[in-house]
């Protein structure tokens, strides 16, 4: 379930990439913030 969390959040960033740059660049980060997140939830489930 979270993954399809992070993959749906993913592709509305790429939908909205169209703005502009400073956008884009938050986005980004975003992404990875989120993947971190689920790296985390995911080594914290198995415990």
């Amino acid at each position: 379930m979270l993954q399809q969390v992070a993959i749906i959040q993913e592709d509305e960033m790429k939908k909205a990439t169209g703005k502009n740059e400073k956008d884009v660049r938050l986005q980004k980060v975003a992404a990875k913030v989120i993947r971190r997140n689920l790296k985390g939830l995911k080594r914290l489930s198995k415990n």
